[in-house]
């Protein structure tokens, strides 16, 4: 039996079912309850911490209250495991019964307030509690000192028929803080720790931690029953944090695709390019979601007139998180960044329809503001970035000779051409360059001789 969990089950005619349940090895005390069953029929219940109970001899009456601690009675070792049993009258219909093992252990409940923005189907639950510090120091909201034990909590999550996903967020405001999660699980080894968990987020500095479940995730989907999380100090000092818990019963809306698209995002609908302000340490804030077309080829993402380091993270078909995305791109400083899907031999269609999730990372120290822009092509159709397409001053190489350098889209093909003079024709194809980045680079091997002059243009032709 798993904690805090009910287990329903059937038994017939004076039938008996036996239960193992192990002790976690920080659990205090342990219930076990009756939580409901069928009217008019009595049950016999059976304890016994070391083997199989006998019912004339090992008989309880629920709820049992259970101490963790050396083997008695009325108490089982920490880490071991106890069994139960029960037996039905000998009326001859079905009899019904749920129970439930409740154990005690160091954990704080996070409980879902009110719906918030209902047309998202979120419920967000928050943790503002107090920790007992040293009796000379007051107590401090959500305190942890480096090198002590780890704050658990417990999240539940409620059924629903739409359930698509729970988001864990950690943030900490002065120090270096990492978090686990975990299912319920019928083990000794109950709660999470670094090295024992479902999923782990290490971001270091004061980047915000996230951990995102979703119905389709790997290595373990969403269920709706207990997760507890971890959230223990990997820096050098005491850390004040806040973490929630954010349950998503449906999907974001959708995006339509330029020229007239609209991006929605968890608080705002915003129309064609989009502004947006991350403050510094936001790893996950804001999700923006693309519905592409069945007939488009390329999808272009980017991140334009940026202010500050802000990186971009792509997903399909679910939502990116920090260690979990398909595509990104991570440029330094304020460079503009870019991420293009292409179809291709592999993909040679997107789907009816596909989504994409869009994550935008703010990796500097300081608030950074920019523009979100998405793109898309169909057919030999092509695809129009929001930056012109310009080339970077010519580089010279000693050895290779000149090196031509232009911003370019990912996927798309490129010709460089040349002509002697500055205003064309351009009829002499020099090379053809599939771009795999935001900056492509071809090198002239024969560059001219003075008094020679050579005149270089690219242009962008399509996907191959």
């Amino acid at each position: 039996m798993t904690n805090c969990v009910d287990f329903g089950f059937r038994l017939r005619r004076s039938q008996i079912r036996y239960f193992e349940v192990n002790v976690p090895m920080e659990a205090r005390q342990a219930v076990v309850q009756v939580v409901s069953g069928s009217p008019g029929h009595s049950f016999i219940f059976g304890f016994n911490s070391k083997q199989l109970p006998d019912l004339d001899t090992d008989v309880f009456t629920a709820p049992l209250l259970l101490n963790v601690g050396p083997a008695g009675p009325t108490s089982v070792p920490p880490g071991s495991k106890f069994f139960l049993a029960v037996q039905t009258d000998f009326s001859p219909d079905p009899h019904d019964l749920v129970i439930r093992v409740d154990f005690e252990l160091p954990m704080t409940r996070l409980i879902n307030g009110v719906p918030f923005v209902p047309a998202f189907g979120v419920n967000q639950a928050g943790v503002n509690n107090f920790f007992q510090m040293t009796p000379a120091l007051l107590n401090q909201t959500n305190i942890l000192y480096p090198g002590t034990n780890i704050h658990w909590y417990k999240y539940t999550v409620a059924p629903s028929p739409t359930l698509h996903s729970v988001v864990f967020r950690l943030h900490s405001t002065n120090s270096e803080l990492q978090m686990v999660a975990r299912r319920s699980l019928p083990e000794v080894a109950y709660l999470p720790t670094p090295t024992l968990f479902d999923y782990h987020s290490i971001n270091y500095d004061l980047t915000n931690d996230v951990i995102i479940v979703t119905s389709n995730s790997f290595p373990v989907p969403i269920t709706a029953i207990p997760w507890v999380i971890g959230v223990y100090n990997a820096g050098t000092n005491s850390a004040a944090y806040h973490l929630t818990g954010t349950r998503w019963t449906n999907r974001p809306p959708v995006a339509i695709p330029l020229p007239a698209f609209t991006i929605n995002t968890n608080w705002i609908n915003i129309t064609n390019e989009v502004g947006f302000s991350i403050d510094p340490g936001e790893s996950l804030n804001t999700f923006y979601r693309f519905q592409s077309d069945s007939t488009n080829r390329t999808v272009l993402f980017e991140l334009l007139s940026l202010t500050g380091d802000a990186d971009l993270r792509v997903r399909r078909n679910d939502l990116p998180s920090p260690s979990l995305f398909d595509l990104s791109d991570f440029q330094i400083g304020t460079n503009s960044e870019h991420v293009a899907v292409n179809t291709n031999v592999f993909l040679p269609t997107f789907g009816a329809p596909t989504n994409w999730y869009l994550n935008v990372l703010n990796a500097s120290s300081t608030t950074v503001t920019g523009i979100l822009r998405v793109a898309t092509a169909s057919g030999t159709n092509i695809i129009v970035s929001g930056l012109p397409l310009e080339l970077e001053p010519v580089g010279i190489s000693a050895s290779d000779g000149l090196i031509i350098t232009w911003r370019s889209i990912p996927g798309q093909v490129y010709e460089v051409r040349t002509s002697s003079n500055a205003l064309g024709p351009f009829n002499t194809l020099a090379a053809t360059v599939l771009a795999t980045s935001s900056i492509s680079q071809w090198t002239d091997p024969n560059p001219p001789i003075p008094p020679q002059t050579r005149f270089y243009k690219v242009f962008q032709i399509g996907p191959p």
